[in-house]
């Protein structure tokens, strides 16, 4: 188990979570944006709940990671 929580680690890093974070910045601005003007409600809303999702799972992710 530490094998595998060490290997996680080293390949989750400051690179990587900046990467996912600029995905769900992606999600939430520009993609919900999109879609809110193409009248798909509903859609933008769920790009927005997914790119808030992203955001928060990889700033907490490499949080836990780094007390590991």
């Amino acid at each position: 188990m530490e094998a595998i929580i060490k290997e996680i680690k080293n390949i989750y890093d400051l690179s990587l979570m900046l990467f996912i974070v600029g995905i769900g910045l992606i999600l939430v601005f520009w993609d919900s944006t999109k879609l809110k003007r193409k009248s798909m409600t509903l859609d933008a809303n769920i790009a927005r709940i997914i790119g808030k999702v992203y955001i928060a799972a990889a700033v907490i992710i490499y949080v836990i990671l780094q007390f590991f």
